[in-house]
């Protein structure tokens, strides 16, 4: 996820909370600021904790999960299985012969490998801090 901090602004409506989770150690830690979402963050590294169809992987994308293409199965578990053999880079065969085009590419822009580290993922959580008089129906405002 990228995040441009905002410190030194004044508070907006908006309070963002951002939590780290380490999904093998089941910890998070979390932090409290003022800052604009961007965008996701996908940080996949090793691959090895990271499910390809269940956990929401690939930044910037609808679902966050690649589509296999129609008429393709695929009994591959998790995201390092899609990488070359010992190498921090992408099968692209084998991508192009799994999923739908947009995904490959959205996969291919992912460059955070690196089999010496493990997956994290980042969790936005927004809080929104609204005045009252906004949450009743429009009718009842004169």
């Amino acid at each position: 996820m990228e995040m441009e901090d905002l410190r030194g602004m004044k508070p907006g409506p908006a309070q963002i909370i951002v939590e780290e989770v380490d999904k093998d150690k089941r910890q998070s830690h979390k932090a409290k600021g003022w800052r604009r979402i961007t965008g996701k963050d996908a940080k996949i590294r090793d691959g090895i904790s990271t499910n390809i169809f269940s956990d929401p992987w690939i930044p910037n994308h609808h679902s966050g999960k690649p589509q296999l293409k129609r008429g393709v199965s695929s009994n591959l578990k998790t995201v390092n299985q899609l990488k070359t053999v010992g190498r921090d880079s992408w099968d692209r065969e084998l991508l192009q012969e799994l999923f739908i085009e947009e995904d490959v590419k959205a996969i291919l822009e992912i460059n955070s490998l690196n089999q010496s580290m493990k997956d994290r993922v980042m969790e936005v959580r927004v809080q929104l801090e609204v005045p009252a008089w906004l949450l009743l129906p429009a009718t009842s405002i004169k």
